[in-house]
């Protein structure tokens, strides 16, 4: 089977090697590849000439090194006998690289996973993936020698660079000099004894930088995280609560969207302590008014946890109330524009928001810009016009956007006598802008260049034609480019050369070859055609109605694909855009998230944790590779804060362009960052929001830590709660409501707030394994529910308590159950309530063995409660251990994905590289993979820590179950030492305690002591507390039954503590105390008795408001405090220009303040930007020194007259971006006295 990059690069054959390592042949078939081609569209370039792949090769590079007998294949800069410690560091017993040892070792380098699974495939053949797992000497080598290729900066996308520096021959040729040796890091140390406010282990270690031509170290956590400002916490009720997607600051407000009731949540004095805000219903308005007001009349949103700050939440925001898709502030014109999943576009103005109002006079403009898709990104251009573009990579441009009022009821957007004409921008007559969804638009800080991009490419745009420069990528010239055919309506689309970018004007940053003012009128009336066209088009038409039938059609060509193995044609296939006809590769994929920083730079980050950084014109300035994943990107004074997949942030340095520090924000992924005044705010996948000193360092952070010590003890106080946690393995059996057993767990729960239930074998067999398995895969929402088995252990248990409890949750896994109760007088501090199952049983995905679990929220710390059912059979301890490790290493309980993500509804186009089956059997040997999880062994081994992610972020966890764990002995000893109660022979001999003990499993966990008999296995029926198995089979008893706990305190003294003294962690400190453990030993349903445990959990509450009062005090006390009115000087305050004797000008701004300063720029009357062009429209000034801003006239014939062009400048303090403008900011003008011809 040939692999992906031997299909790109027309390799058919592969070298056969005749050893025995696994280099065997792969022919291709040219009758094949000829039917291929044909059926290719006609704007495809012809297929590359036939070469050979990177597979080929490293077989070839092996083979010859077998034959020299050097083991190796070189490696500059390290010798044989360093290669072979390396080798020796990472091998397995079977002298192979591979599993837990590889990952480890490999990880060591720097580099994202997702690189190393690069470099991984490139080394190994496709068809010995799935044979011999892991990778020979020979193929060790290779991999090393590609590190330092990547290392060096170079790019894994280059093939031909990449095949050239597997040979180490080639290579010299090349004449790119030695690759020079692999950089690795130390072993990795974890320091238990720092932790963030969240609990989180810092990693330390002797990071070496991985500084190259592109690379560069993403850096470590801060010895001690900044301060947290605590807005919002995770929902309690998360399907009553608003799913929040982004964050915007807008005049010292915090703006959070789309609310429960698909408007806005609004949080004042964001940059202080949260304004009490109250909400007023006024009858002649559909929006809500707010004010501030004093705390005894404050109301908060309803909807809102109480513990969260208070906030007021704006409905009817968009055209009918539908969905806010996505937001932009318009900070210069004081406008935001919010758009829906309607398509419709609404512009509020809010000049007057620090007045403390939003009514529905503030809306200045409404319109619907899509009917096919919805408005994705929005941005808006020197000009004033607003650009935006669509779900469906569509593109468009509003002039009317920066005139007079203009509100359109009715969806009539073309019509002759409408203001609100459009223009769609296209890349020819016959390709829109792009062909899928576009997730970024961006005015350069050049003013004049605009920026799409989707999640594959990125394209340029002048703003004053609207036509493509052209898009990002690599193409075969040798030149920067320097003329498109821009009104050619046949030619693809010209490719940017990122590595030259477009050729500029030296003086001013202008790019050269642009169309001129002239062909201005004609590019317009070309666009506003193809708007009108694309409207009134009968393909939009017959699309929108038969959008619903073709969403179905994609998902089952999305699973016809998975099924068959074959991959599905998609409408991005059938729609070749021009982007294809490059005469190479146009960019790596999974492009994330763009921003256009102050200093006329775009940052371009992609998911797999590398950033581009580019110029206005598209030339590649420098590339940083941080080795995460990456979330969201914002710009934060002088600093890109970059959010993680973990939760964290990563402060990257603008100016340097190097990684400033690192810490931990959240316990999930983030999801939105965004900056108010002298604040950061970042928005988690969870719904929590924080907020951060845009300061940072470690002076900052160590005096308000200390500080928050001295003053922080009023905010927290220790409580105590019951808990009881009960395991039985119920044997099919359905006891009557009077059985002991549920009359034990009304007795047992007079001082309890919690009981938790778990139970096996409450059904078996084939059809109840089946059925659990198909609920999974289709539904896992309805095990929450359970079936009627399920529910009668429910209700009788609900009976049987009272009415003082309540049922919380319930998961079910076929025979699995955990039901969690709790009293009523602490419903309203629990919730986050979220579940989960693991299955290992019947060919490893049957529900009849594995795991249940529930996680919630208690006084804002989480818990899990764990139901587990492992393996049978006396000696069957590796197996045990085994369903143990997959249950630790699979227990995921996916809040961020299932609770939190938006549900878009215009899926665009199937993933082309979804793999099939066979492609996902191909890479499963990859131990980088994170289809494949790594290498797949019989017995899995343990994960780090002995803990998976979801462990590590939850402060409780009790796990329970009919593990199956055994005593080694016979029936009759085992029964005499029972008679006699002699337990501690019997606990010596028992295999959890001898597996806990050496720390093969539960490691972290203890059990309470174990003073009754073996609970299983006794005659059903049988009274006698001695009635165990007096079948033939004569099974020797045992502790099943087992119940484990883990709070973030240990136990016992001697052992040293995993948390700092501090009140960091206090406020964190969870301790479970263990009060009693024991059986029922008078319930006879089963062959089993149920066991229970009695528990004392010690933690603590925080008051959240007093918290944050002290907080945003110390935070104020201890920041630097900001020049609030920057001063500064323009000069000359009026020029002169002419077209043709006087085209060029030159602005002095000199900042004479302190602190640096912020600026933007742009005409008074918009349609005079583009007569008049300057440059650039925004920037930043140090302190004492001068900037240079450039005037062109840029006028046409229709200019005759002279003109007095006012131009205004906007001045502010770099810490007060989303700050209120009346207060930190300063304007100032000039004139540009324009000559007529």
């Amino acid at each position: 089977m040939l692999s992906k990059i031997d299909l790109l690069t027309g390799s058919g054959e592969v070298s056969e090697n005749e050893d025995n390592d696994g280099m065997g042949t792969a022919i291709g078939h040219p009758e094949e590849k000829c039917q291929a081609e044909d059926v290719q569209p006609k704007r495809d370039p012809p297929p590359p000439p036939k070469r050979e792949s990177i597979s080929a090769v490293a077989a070839d590079l092996i083979a010859k090194a077998k034959l020299m007998d050097d083991g190796y294949v070189a490696v500059d800069g390290l010798s044989n006998e360093q290669i072979e410690e390396y080798f020796r560091e990472s091998c397995d017993e079977k002298g192979l690289v591979g599993g837990q040892k590889a990952r480890e070792f490999f990880q060591r380098t720097g580099l994202p996973t997702a690189v190393l699974s690069d470099i991984w495939k490139s080394v190994k053949p496709p068809h010995q993936q799935t044979g011999i797992r892991g990778l020979n000497r020979h193929q060790f080598s290779l991999f090393l020698r590609l590190v330092a290729f990547v290392q060096k900066g170079y790019d894994m996308e280059n093939e031909e660079l990449l095949m050239a520096a597997l040979d180490p021959g080639v290579w010299a040729e090349v004449g790119a000099g030695p690759l020079e040796a692999p950089e690795l890091q130390s072993p990795r140390k974890v320091d238990v004894g720092e932790r963030s406010s969240l609990g989180i282990e810092h990693v330390t270690s002797n990071m070496k930088p991985l500084v190259g031509r592109e690379l560069k170290a993403a850096g470590s956590y801060t010895s001690l995280p900044p301060l947290a400002y605590e807005v919002r916490y995770p929902p309690l009720k998360s399907d009553e609560s608003a799913k929040l997607n982004a964050l915007i600051g807008v005049d010292g407000f915090l703006f959070a969207y789309p609310s429960f009731g698909n408007g806005m949540l609004i949080w004042g004095s964001a940059e202080g302590k949260i304004a009490k805000l109250e909400a007023v219903e006024e009858p002649s308005k559909s929006l809500l008014r707010f004010a501030a007001t004093k705390p005894h009349q404050a109301v908060a949103c309803p909807r809102e946890d109480s513990d969260a700050a208070t906030c007021v939440e704006i409905e009817n925001i968009t055209y009918k109330s539908k969905k806010i898709s996505c937001c932009y502030m318009d900070h210069d014109r004081s406008v935001m524009w919010v758009a829906d999943r309607e398509g419709w576009v609404s512009g509020y103005s809010v000049k007057d928001i620090d007045a403390k109002a939003l009514a529905r006079e503030h809306l200045i403009h409404q319109w619907r810009a899509f009917r096919v898709g919805y408005v994705s990104a929005m941005t808006v251009a020197i000009d004033g016009a607003l650009w935006t573009g669509s779900s469906r990579g569509v593109m468009r441009v509003w002039p009317h956007a920066a005139g007079p009022p203009t509100i359109v009821s009715m969806f009539k957007p073309f019509s002759s006598d409408n203001e609100t004409k459009a223009r769609e921008l296209r890349r020819s007559a016959f390709d829109r802008a792009h062909g899928s969804k576009i997730i970024a638009l961006h005015s350069a800080a050049d003013g004049y260049i605009i920026w799409s991009a989707t999640a594959k490419d990125i394209l340029l745009w002048d703003v004053g034609s609207g036509m493509c420069y052209g898009m990002i990528g690599h193409s075969n010239g040798s030149s920067p480019l320097k003329r498109a055919n821009f009104f050619s309506e046949t030619s693809g689309t010209p490719v940017i050369e990122k590595d030259k970018g477009m050729e500029v004007d030296p003086l001013n940053g202008a790019v050269l070859w642009r169309p001129t003012r002239e062909d201005y009128g004609y590019c317009h009336s070309q666009q506003e055609s193809w708007a009108q066209l694309s409207e009134r088009s009968v393909v939009e038409l017959t699309e929108r109605i038969t959008d619903g039938a073709g969403k179905a059609v994609k998902l089952f060509g999305k699973l016809g694909g998975k099924l068959s193995g074959t991959s599905s044609i998609s409408k991005h296939t059938l729609e070749k855009d021009s982007m294809e006809a490059a005469p190479a590769q146009v960019l790596r994929s999974d492009i994330f998230s763009m921003i256009a920083p102050f200093n006329n730079t775009i940052w371009v980050a992609y998911l797999k944790g590398n950033i581009e950084i580019y110029s206005a014109a598209g030339k590649l300035q420098d590339s940083i590779m941080l080795g995460v994943d990456i979330a969201c990107m914002a710009c934060i004074g002088r600093e890109i804060w970059v959010g993680t997949l973990l939760g964290d942030i990563v402060r990257v340095g603008i100016d340097e362009m190097t990684v400033r520090g690192r810490f931990r924000a959240h316990r999930c992924s983030l999801k939105s960052i965004t900056q108010v005044g002298i604040r950061a705010y970042t928005l988690a996948a969870d719904g929590s929001i924080s907020g951060w000193s845009v300061e940072q360092g470690p002076r900052i952070h160590e005096s308000c830590w200390k500080e928050f010590k001295a003053l922080g003890a009023p905010c927290f106080s220790r409580a105590s709660l019951g808990v009881l946690a009960v395991t039985w393995n119920c044997g099919e059996s359905r006891p009557s409501p009077s059985s002991p057993f549920f009359r034990w767990i009304s007795e047992n729960s007079s001082d309890k707030s919690l009981i938790v239930i778990s139970l096996q074998e409450v059904e078996m067999g084939g059809t109840s394994v089946a059925i659990a398995v198909a609920k999974e895969t289709l539904s896992a929402k309805s095990q929450e529910r359970g079936n009627a088995n399920a529910q009668f252990w429910v209700n009788t248990t609900s009976a049987s308590l009272g009415r003082h409890w309540y049922h919380v949750s319930l998961r079910q896994l076929s025979g699995m159950i955990v039901m969690v109760f709790a009293r009523t007088d602490i419903s309203k501090d629990l919730g986050a309530v979220h579940t989960s199952a693991v299955a290992c049983g019947i060919l490893g995905v049957g529900g009849n063995k594995g795991a249940v679990a529930v996680q919630l929220t208690l006084f804002r710390h989480h818990f899990a409660f764990i139901c587990s059912h492992f393996a049978a059979h006396q000696h069957a301890v590796d197996v045990r251990n085994a369903n143990y490790y997959t249950v630790l290493k699979d227990l995921n309980f996916k809040t961020v994905q299932s609770i939190f993500e938006e549900d878009d509804d215009e899926t665009d186009y199937v993933d082309e590289n979804m793999p099939s089956l066979q492609e996902e059997s191909a890479i499963e040997d990859d131990v980088f993979s994170t289809q494949s999880g790594g290498a797949k062994d019989s017995t899995p081994s343990p994960p780090n820590n002995s803990e998976n992610e979801f462990l590590r972020y939850v402060d409780g966890v009790f796990w329970m179950g009919d593990f199956n764990y055994r005593i080694d002995g016979n029936y009759e000893q085992v029964c005499e030492l029972i008679a006699a109660r002699e337990l501690h022979p019997l606990l010596l001999c028992d295999q959890l305690k001898r597996e806990h003990t050496s720390g093969r499993v539960f490691k972290g966990f203890e059990e309470p002591e174990i003073a009754f008999p073996p609970t299983y296995k006794f005659d059903k029926g049988a009274t006698g507390e001695l009635a165990y198995d007096s079948s033939e089979k004569r099974r020797i008893p045992a502790w099943c039954d087992r119940i484990m706990y883990r709070g973030n305190v240990p136990l016992t003294s001697n052992k040293p503590s995993p948390l700092p003294d501090s009140l960091i962690d206090s406020e964190r400190k969870i301790e479970i105390i263990p009060t009693e453990y024991s059986c029922w030993m008078d319930v006879v349903d089963s062959d089993h008795k149920p066991v229970y445990g009695a528990f004392k959990v010690l933690l603590t509450k925080t008051d959240a408001v007093r918290k944050r009062d002290t907080v945003a005090d110390i935070l104020s006390k201890h920041i630097p405090q900001r020049d609030s009115i920057p001063r500064f000087s323009i000069a000359p305050h009026t020029l002169r220009l002419h077209p043709f004797h006087m085209p060029d000008q030159m602005v002095h701004i000199q900042n004479k303040g302190k602190n640096v300063i912020f600026f933007t720029i742009h005409p008074v009357r918009p349609e005079d930007a583009l007569v008049v062009e300057v440059r650039p429209a925004r920037g930043l000034i140090e302190p004492s020194q001068s900037k240079e801003i450039f005037l062109k006239a840029n006028a046409s014939d229709r200019d005759a007259s002279m003109r007095n062009i006012m131009i205004r400048v906007t001045v502010f303090p770099q810490d007060s971006v989303g700050s209120s403008k009346e207060i930190y900011a300063k304007t100032g003008e000039f004139h540009a006295l324009l000559l007529g011809q």
